[in-house]
């Protein structure tokens, strides 16, 4: 059961990606609207909101990753990475 939960990070993501475009899409057009930028509010919003989703997606692989190597060590631990 502890691996399926690692997993619905994943699924997380997903709709997180989405949600942070959205609201990086609206950002952008309250700036285009306040400011005349005409789209470049827009484009800055969705990009700023793709960063910061890349940024949650590398942490969360390096989370799981670590987890997974953990996890391989105490079943195996003659497997260490020390014994290469």
């Amino acid at each position: 059961m502890k691996n399926k939960a690692k997993y619905l990070v994943f699924v997380g993501l997903a709709s997180e990606v989405v949600i942070l475009v959205l609201l990086g899409l609206e950002l952008g057009k309250f700036l285009d609207k306040s400011y005349g930028w005409n789209g470049i509010g827009i484009a800055v919003g969705a990009a700023l909101g793709i960063i910061i989703w890349l940024v949650h997606l590398t942490r969360a692989l390096k989370q799981f990753t670590d987890d997974s190597e953990n996890e391989t060590d105490k079943q195996d631990p003659h497997n260490s990475k020390l014994d290469n």
